[in-house]
């Protein structure tokens, strides 16, 4: 039997289109948060939540649980899994970011040069993840990569045949009792 995982599927392309959207949103969540508000008819009184970070934190959390879940298909352990979803967090609220891109248009008019550099770090920073997130998305939807969540490179690496020295209740702490414990020991 084939393996259904490398069977074609045509709802990738679709799937990948509406995640678009969903990227799209996460590019620029202030305009979108006020154009939702504007369009329901919402005065800020009204409103039950008054800012986009619902929206960062809504769709981070979505790629976490997704990323989690690619991982576990994958039978990764549940460490490896949590730490390669961490990590699509941490780059995910990166990314959605809200930061109003209207501000790089007149960049020039900020009379602070170390303050137009540090608008172009967090601009180009917030472009660059959000361009890494697509083309994990990219990778995993147009060329049916289904490993590209579990190959994922973490810095919070640990060794595995580190084993770290187990405390209970009754193992001394105070320097001298640790010292009579390693001279006993030898």
């Amino acid at each position: 039997m084939t393996d259904p995982k490398n069977q074609t599927d045509l709802w990738r392309f679709p799937t990948f289109l509406l995640w678009l959207v969903f990227m799209s949103i996460g590019m620029m969540p202030e305009i979108v948060f006020f154009l939702m508000r504007w369009a329901g008819r919402v005065v800020t009184q009204d409103a039950l939540i008054n800012s986009p970070w619902v929206i960062t934190i809504g769709f981070t959390a979505f790629l976490v649980y997704f990323t989690l879940s690619r991982c576990y298909d994958e039978e990764l352990p549940g460490s490896e899994c949590w730490l390669r979803a961490l990590l699509v967090g941490v780059v995910g609220m990166v990314a959605f970011f809200p930061f109003p891109l209207g501000i790089l248009a007149n960049v020039r008019e900020i009379p602070d040069p170390w303050l137009r550099k540090v608008v172009y770090l967090v601009a180009g920073t917030k472009g660059v993840t959000w361009l890494y997130l697509l083309c994990l998305l990219a990778r995993y939807y147009l060329f049916s990569n289904h490993r590209v969540f579990a190959n994922l490179i973490y810095v919070y690496a640990y060794e595995e045949d580190e084993q770290l020295p187990e405390c209970s209740g009754e193992d001394a702490t105070e320097p001298e009792q640790v010292e009579r414990k390693a001279v006993d020991a030898e």
